[in-house]
């Protein structure tokens, strides 16, 4: 480990050579065993549909400079993957099924406090003495990190960590809280009705579920919209 410490240390200080580059690969190729065994589990045994991710050596460098006192051999995202489901209501039960599963979890909630604007829930799994990441997130939540992606694409990475054009952080953040609420109010009324069938629904609360589900695809389409828009000049 203190090999790698220094090496985190020299990447940070900008002081790497190709010698460093090796190490950092291989170190990096280290965590492959437990990565396929997560996603395997996931796949395979609790039929989940995961996208693996493994963090460059760029990513690595840009994590270490945004936090100083970050250790690279404790550093518990060098590889994961992403779950994304419909609404909280399957992130809750997804997450009790990992958390069943998976032995020595760790549990990082982002939905209540964000992390700028970012919400979803990370698990993280230790294999070998490997950490693996798992993130889940919310098919609203997935939809509005990919928009901060692409804004951030196009306006600077910063944006996605408190900087950037104020004009373009400050929307993401109000838009993060609206689809917040707006998955927070559906989950409270899908618990209000219970396993309660369609067919012994009221016609207001049929009504009701009709316009949520109305709303929810309405601002899947309206993200959709938004990051082809990204892509487009700006007017001003």
């Amino acid at each position: 480990k203190s090999q790698i410490r220094r090496l985190g240390d020299r990447i940070r200080k900008g002081k790497s050579n190709d010698s460093d580059s090796l190490l950092l690969y291989e170190y990096r190729r280290s965590f492959t065993d437990a990565h396929n065994r997560v996603i395997s589990v996931l796949r395979d045994e609790l039929e989940f549909g995961p996208s693996a991710r493994v963090k460059s050596n760029a990513s690595i460098r840009d994590k270490l400079l945004r936090q100083p006192t970050l250790d690279l051999a404790q550093m518990q995202d060098i590889v994961g993957c992403r779950i994304v489901v419909r609404d909280f209501s399957e992130l809750s039960a997804a997450i009790a099924k990992l958390v069943e599963r998976f032995y020595n979890v760790k549990i990082r909630d982002r939905l209540e406090s964000p992390s700028h604007g970012y919400r979803a829930v990370h698990l993280i799994v230790e294999l070998e003495k490997k950490h693996v990441e798992i993130q889940v997130r919310t098919s609203l939540q997935h939809a509005w990190a990919n928009l901060s992606e692409k804004l951030s694409d196009k306006y600077g990475m910063s944006l996605k960590y408190g900087g950037g054009p104020k004009e373009r952080r400050e929307p993401l953040l109000r838009l993060s809280d609206t689809i917040y609420v707006f998955e927070r109010f559906e989950e409270l009324y899908q618990k209000s009705l219970g396993e309660k069938p369609a067919s012994e629904m009221s016609e207001l609360e049929v009504g009701q579920m009709t316009t949520i589900v109305t709303l929810r695809i309405q601002i899947e389409n309206l993200f959709e919209a938004a990051i082809s828009a990204v892509g487009e000049k700006d007017e001003d």
